[in-house]
């Protein structure tokens, strides 16, 4: 019933007035307060420079930071709204490269043009209605952004990518970064802002964007750690004085999962080839991640005092991979249902979440590093020889295992944890090590990056 509504709903915003269609999407854009909440009550005008970010939900504190700025005034609106404006003519499941490259089938480049065509009726009127001076997003692979970005650009509204990659230090992410950027072509953008060295680095080797373009400024929610002024610290609410928190990784993570080139380039032997799928796997991935979990349940089992979180992105949830969790929860012999101590958690704040958690678990998510920062206990978990093979080799903080605590027994896993809620400090880290991970991920460890931020925004929107 709802797809069926949703379909005519759609045939009939064809036939609409497309300045009805900007006023009701101006509904939905909303203003962020620096409070943290938002308002759809705001004046069509403002003295400060108005950044409109778009598909708002994927910027992780990122809105509420350039909200403090005295520069700016932050609009943003959902990937949904702009889902809905891209499906009015487009359809099926199209990839950006696809687009890029003009590789559309005669029919699908028809409804393309009509796309163009209506972003560029519907943002001209919305455009009239609110003075918008620059849009951003978090990335430049998302349809919906596309098209937004690239009219925005021809109505001389400058497009800034805020790059949200950050973790580049795997050769085998690097490798498909840039097999993605050169499968699209060009950024259409005025200006990239990346987070390190190695992100610009990386839109130099694919070409993708030239040195004008890209600024280095580090990462805007990494200033109030570098500050100790943490946001959000009640985001995560429990009554436990114990908590640990595993940073949830699919089973197929590319942790153990590499593509057949990059298993040719890196000579990663003894891969087990997944079925119907282009990419080799570590043999143990399965039996790992099952024992993982079942250890986390059982001890959460037993241990009433302890909450046991897994943080997950929404975006796993629509998995394959997260059946294959879930599975495993139904299929053990514990009613994790039940358990009021057992958490699946998606939108809570990550940095709250880190600041209430004694010890933390993960493989190569950047949290980890963060967590590292906040003078948490780290886990690696690295069970059945991992350490010994090949994809090891690959593993991004090998650099920095002196800053983790490295776990290769079911056992000593359990060990650890427990351990952790009687230490006062972490006993793996040091802090001129923590520096320079901090500054191999975030670009810089000073405090500053609003003030960067905030230079190249103005600097863009002023046409320096």
């Amino acid at each position: 019933m709802n797809k069926y509504f949703i379909e005519h709903l759609v045939f009939l915003f064809t036939r609409v007035p497309r300045v009805l269609i900007a006023l009701i999407i101006r509904c939905f854009v909303k203003k962020r307060l620096k409070d943290g909440s938002d308002t759809i009550f705001y004046t069509n005008k403002s003295r400060k420079i108005t950044i409109l970010m778009l598909d708002s939900a994927r910027y992780r504190g990122d809105i509420d930071i350039l909200t403090k700025s005295d520069y700016f005034r932050i609009l943003h609106v959902r990937q949904g709204v702009q889902n809905f404006l891209v499906n009015i003519f487009l359809k099926g499941d199209i990839q950006i490269d696809k687009i890029t490259n003009n590789k559309l089938s005669h029919k699908t480049y028809g409804q393309h043009l009509k796309t163009i065509k209506l972003f560029r009726e519907v943002l001209k009127h919305l455009y009239n209605i609110v003075n918008i001076d620059c849009v951003t997003t978090v990335h430049y692979k998302y349809i919906p952004d596309y098209y937004w970005t690239l009219v925005s650009e021809e109505l001389l509204v400058p497009y800034i990518c805020l790059y949200r990659e950050c973790n580049l230090m795997s050769p085998v992410t690097y490798d498909r970064v840039v097999q993605m950027m050169m499968g699209i072509g060009s950024f259409h953008g005025s200006r990239v802002i990346v987070h390190n060295k190695k992100c610009k680095e990386v839109f130099f080797d694919a070409n993708f964007a030239s040195d004008e373009q890209i600024s280095i400024a580090g990462v805007l929610r990494m200033d109030e750690l570098n500050d100790n002024k943490l946001q959000h610290l009640n985001d995560f609410i429990t009554n436990k004085k114990k908590v640990f928190t595993l940073f949830y990784f699919p089973v197929n993570t590319p942790t153990f999962c590499l593509f057949k080139d990059s298993v040719e380039k890196y000579n990663v032997n003894n891969v087990c080839w997944e079925k119907q799928r282009n990419y080799g796997c570590w043999e143990f991935k399965n039996i790992f991640f099952t024992s993982l979990h079942i250890k986390i349940l059982e001890m959460a089992s037993v241990n009433p005092d302890i909450d046991f979180v897994i943080k997950t992105k929404r975006e796993f949830t629509t998995t394959n991979d997260w059946k294959f969790y879930k599975k495993l929860l139904v299929d053990s012999d514990i009613d994790f249902e039940g358990l009021n101590n057992y958490r699946i958690e998606i939108d809570v704040d990550t940095h709250s979440l880190i600041n209430k958690s004694n010890v933390v678990c993960g493989l190569q998510s950047t949290t980890t590093a963060e967590s590292i920062f906040m003078e948490k206990k780290v886990l690696v978990p690295l069970f059945y020889g991992f350490r010994s093979t090949k994809f090891y080799d690959l593993f991004p903080w090998r650099k920095y295992e002196d800053l983790y605590c490295v776990v290769e027994d079911i056992a000593d896993f359990e060990m650890e944890i427990l351990s952790a809620f009687n230490e006062t400090t972490p006993r793996y880290s040091t802090n001129n090590r923590k520096n320079e991970l901090f500054k191999d991920i975030f670009g810089f460890d000073d405090g500053e990056s609003l003030s960067r931020y905030e230079k190249i925004i103005i600097d863009t929107v002023k046409g320096v």
